[in-house]
């Protein structure tokens, strides 16, 4: 069998082109060169992207967080006006000692406004010891015994505006009885411990 050198038949075909179109290989050559250059390039770019990769990827999750941090101290400022605008509403809430009549007068008027007729309030006058100290002064609860009639519905709604919108109060104690000679009036007391501040009193150290 004879020996195939493929060396010696490329040569041959290379020159049976180049007798037929003397072009062929110049073109040849020019495309063998500029796929190098495509090849080689690509290659470079390819090594660009995986070195920026990651750092892309790392500024995207950057600005992303930075977004969420943006959204949260948003965020946080609502809270914190709403937090602010709270703390008002309870501050103007507080009565002095000097407006203790005022918390009475407050609590006769809602209850009239919901049909509860109060028969008696005792507040305590002795305050006793301070809740709470701070440099502004001393807060105490005043205890107030409250006797009347009312129906449910009625009292329900007097206890509700007085929580919410009367001085800053808790009940602590409730009593309801049947009333034999008005079945819809029932006979009612309650206590209540009302806020009372006192300015002027600093805090012992």
């Amino acid at each position: 069998m004879k020996k195939i050198d493929i060396k010696e038949e490329a040569l041959k075909v290379i020159n049976k082109i180049n007798e037929k179109n003397p072009y062929y290989l110049l073109i040849g050559v020019l495309i063998f060169l500029l796929v190098f250059d495509y090849l080689l390039l690509m290659q470079f770019q390819l090594k660009a992207i995986q070195k920026l990769g990651p750092r892309i990827i790392e500024i995207s999750d950057n600005f992303k967080q930075f977004e969420l941090d943006r959204s949260r101290v948003a965020k946080y400022k609502n809270d914190i006006f709403y937090l602010d605008n709270q703390l008002g509403q309870l501050e103007k809430r507080i009565k002095t000692t000097e407006e203790i009549p005022v918390v009475l007068e407050e609590l006769s008027r809602i209850a009239n406004h919901h049909k509860f007729f109060v028969e008696q309030i005792l507040p305590e006058m002795q305050l006793g010891k301070p809740v709470l100290k701070d440099n502004t002064g001393n807060y105490y609860l005043l205890p107030v015994m409250v006797q009347g009639r009312g129906s449910y519905h009625g009292f329900g709604k007097f206890l509700n505006e007085l929580e919410t919108a009367g001085s800053l109060m808790r009940i602590e104690m409730l009593s309801i009885n049947e009333n034999v000679e008005n079945p819809r009036q029932h006979n009612i007391r309650f206590k209540m411990q009302t806020v009372i501040f006192e300015p002027g009193k600093r805090t012992q150290k």
